[in-house]
């Protein structure tokens, strides 16, 4: 049996004082986003707050109905961690998509159908689009989730953006062809 060459006794092991604090909007944090897999997610949040940046915290609760997949208060997340411009690094991406504990294959599939599956830096904003397009079951839906997602105006009002910004989210929902079995053959669609 190995001893330890020193026990700490109470006196010496020193609690700050906003501890507590640090608890309380943990558990808050945790309440509101419903991780699927908290020991991950926990790891992402703490490393966040270490390195003082935006936790991956969605701002109010969603009943979600498939657990562990995307959601809109997900996709916001990834916005708020990831900002509105136009490129992403890949590696970022999914970092931040494994620190909201969502399927990598999900992500490798959009990639694949956006064609950026190779790429090191990542078109964002045709991202952000497609996302929306797979959450929202009509195109007018689509066009309202891409302006109250991208939008600096607060929540509940009106949500403008600009129209490059639109056009290039709309654009890139308007050029794919999700209807009907894709089949490629040496990355070209076959008709």
């Amino acid at each position: 049996m190995v001893l330890l060459p020193e026990i700490y006794c109470p006196e010496q092991i020193v609690i700050p004082e906003n501890f507590n604090n640090v608890l309380k909007v943990y558990a808050k944090a945790v309440i509101r986003t419903q991780p699927f897999d908290l020991l991950r997610w926990s790891a992402a949040y703490f490393r966040c707050l270490a390195l003082e940046r935006t936790p991956p915290v969605k701002p109010r609760y969603e009943p979600e109905l498939r657990r562990g997949r995307l959601s809109g208060g997900a996709l916001r997340v990834l916005i708020d961690q990831l900002g509105k411009g136009f490129f992403v690094q890949k590696r970022i991406l999914q970092e931040k998509w494994q620190g909201l504990c969502l399927p990598e294959d999900d992500l490798l599939n959009l990639l694949s159908l956006l064609r950026m599956l190779d790429w090191p830096q990542l078109h964002w904003l045709k991202i952000v689009a497609v996302f929306i397009g797979q959450l929202s079951d009509s195109l007018p839906r689509t066009a309202e989730m891409i302006c109250e997602l991208l939008t600096e105006e607060p929540e509940g009002g009106p949500a403008p953006i600009p129209l490059w910004m639109f056009k290039e989210c709309f654009l890139a929902v308007a050029r794919l062809d999700c209807g009907a079995l894709q089949t490629f053959v040496d990355g070209r669609k076959v008709l």
